[in-house]
C-alpha cells in the first residue's frame, strides 16, 4: 500500500538518524564521560546489567539525543568506555531490558531526574518554523533534519522517531 506523505529520505538516510555516529576516542570522552552526581545516580541500581542499560540510556539521550529503544546498536567502544566508568563487565549490558518496562523506568526515571523531555507537537512546530530560514537557502533535508535534532538535544528533548523527527524540515521545505 502506498503511503499518502512522500517519503523525504532515502533508507540509507534514514539509517543515518537512527544510529549513534562512528566517534573517535576523544568524542567518546566528550560525549560519554560520567560526572560524580551522574555516577551516583547509576550506582543506585542494584544489579549490574541495571546499572550499566541506565548509564547507557542516559549516555545516548545526551548524545545522540535518542532512547535506548531508537537506538539500533551501541557501538562496542561506547559501551565498553561506559561500562569502564560504571565498573561492571560490558557483557553485562546482553542482560539489560529483558524485562521490558525496565527500559521504560529507568526512561522515566531518567526524565524526571536529569530534565529531560517528551517531544511533543508543540515543540516540532516550533522547529518548522525555526527550520523555515535554511529552508530557503536549500532544498535538502538531511541539514534540515541535522539541525532539528540538534536543537532537540541542546533543549533536553527526547527525539521522537524518525518520521515525526523530520516533519519539522518537511513542513519547512514546504512552506518555501
Amino acid at each position: 500500500m502506498a503511503t499518502k506523505t512522500p517519503r523525504l529520505l532515502r533508507p540509507e538516510q534514514r539509517v543515518l538518524f537512527t544510529r549513534v555516529p562512528d566517534l573517535s576516542v576523544r568524542e567518546i570522552a566528550r560525549y560519554y564521560t560520567f560526572s560524580p552526581g551522574d555516577l551516583a545516580s547509576i550506582a543506585r541500581h542494584r544489579r549490574d546489567a541495571n546499572r550499566l542499560g541506565f548509564a547507557v540510556q542516559l549516555a545516548l539521550l545526551r548524545f545522540p539525543g535518542r532512547s535506548l529503544t531508537d537506538v539500533s546498536e551501541v557501538p562496542a567502544p561506547i559501551l565498553t568506555y561506559i561500562a569502564d566508568q560504571v565498573g561492571v563487565k560490558v557483557n553485562a549490558f546482553d542482560q539489560y531490558g529483558l524485562r521490558e518496562n525496565t527500559l521504560y523506568e529507568h526512561l522515566e526515571e531518567i526524565r524526571r531526574e536529569f530534565g529531560f523531555r517528551t517531544c511533543t507537537w508543540t515543540v516540532l512546530r516550533r522547529l518548522g518554523r525555526m527550520l523555515l530560514p535554511l529552508a530557503l537557502e536549500s532544498d535538502r533535508p538531511v541539514p534540515l533534519i541535522e539541525v532539528a535534532l540538534e536543537r532537540l538535544r541542546t533543549d533536553k528533548v527526547i527525539a521522537p522517531g524518525i518520521t515525526a523527527s523530520s516533519a519539522p524540515a518537511r513542513a519547512a521545505l514546504r512552506a518555501v
